[in-house]
């Protein structure tokens, strides 16, 4: 719904305006998030705190039929318009050109990623940095321009799987998302990441 709301004020074409309104809705949800932490019960807020870090340990096998079976609408919609994620890194003129429309396809690749992530999320919390250095890691491994997804997806699971084996290894017990943020930055507010 929130993406929805983001693509239609924002207009898909403008995208430092999605960009923008994509960071104030963060920034929003952080604030209410915070606000509900302060004011819940400590025991609450303590398991809170440990999902907003990013964790795996809270994942039970329950959670994986509502994981799969909340990621996979999403996959869907986006392997439909698979085929024209390469000729999206190219301008619009060039796009038109292709008899692609641009807006369409960003929206649905907009839509299929925030509702992966969406889902995922919900089950472990927020793990920064994956998704923003797999696509990365993935195109040097290939050594293509533009890595697909499916290489992609495996390099941000291999990336996380290591930083879960480097949690496990400390004498303490660490969420996985803290491991994450140490190799790729800090988080964006003292209470989570994005």
């Amino acid at each position: 719904m929130t993406v929805a709301a983001v693509l239609s004020i924002a207009g898909i074409k403008n995208v430092t305006r999605l960009i923008l309104i994509g960071f104030a809705v963060a920034l929003f949800t952080q604030a209410v998030v915070s606000y509900l932490i302060l004011t819940a019960d400590i025991r609450d807020a303590a398991t809170s705190q440990v999902w907003l870090s990013g964790s795996t340990g809270l994942v039970r096998s329950p959670d994986l039929p509502r994981l799969i079976l909340g990621v996979i609408p999403f996959l869907l919609l986006g392997l439909i318009g698979a085929h024209n994620l390469p000729i999206l890194s190219h301008d619009d003129a060039t796009i038109a050109g292709l008899g692609v429309r641009a807006g369409a396809e960003r929206a649905r690749f907009i839509i299929a990623a925030t509702g992966c992530v969406g889902v995922v999320v919900s089950i472990v919390g927020p793990i920064g940095f994956i998704a923003l250095i797999a696509p990365h890691l993935a195109r040097i491994a290939t050594r293509a321009p533009l890595a697909s997804p499916l290489v992609s997806a495996a390099a941000g699971a291999a990336l996380m799987g290591l930083c879960e084996v480097a949690a496990e290894f400390l004498p303490f017990t660490v969420p996985v998302g803290i491991i994450t943020l140490a190799i790729g930055g800090t988080p964006s507010s003292s209470s989570s990441s994005t």
